[in-house]
């Protein structure tokens, strides 16, 4: 029997994301892998420009339009609940975080809400 603790909630295969301008195709993420296990947190960072937000679009399924993932389904949740196990922090985190509340007491805020 496959242990709860280590069962992948969410697992990335080589997803590539591009910009769709005009009949031009142009790759703005390419081959990102991972898997995400039960009581398990990741955080993703990098520089300005790395693909951290559109990473995190791509998982949550809000790509603008004229952005698109690699075919393949390269994102695969393995519980029906995956809404409630992943949050978003935009890049500009002044418009997004309280300052009157510390960020560690923010992300824990998130993660009480799915425990």
């Amino acid at each position: 029997m496959k242990d709860d603790a280590v069962s992948p909630i969410l697992t990335m295969d080589n997803l590539s994301i591009y910009h769709k301008i005009g009949k031009e195709d142009i790759p703005l993420l390419d081959q990102l892998s991972f898997t995400i296990s039960k009581n398990e947190r990741i955080g993703l960072i990098g520089h300005s420009g790395s693909g951290k937000s559109i990473t995190m679009k791509a998982i949550l399924d809000i790509l603008p339009e004229n952005l698109f993932i690699s075919k393949n389904n390269p994102i695969r949740f393995h519980r029906d609940e995956h809404n409630h196990l992943v949050s978003f922090i935009p890049q500009n985190a002044q418009l997004n975080l309280n300052p009157l509340i510390t960020c560690g007491n923010q992300l824990l805020e998130s993660v009480d809400l799915v425990s």
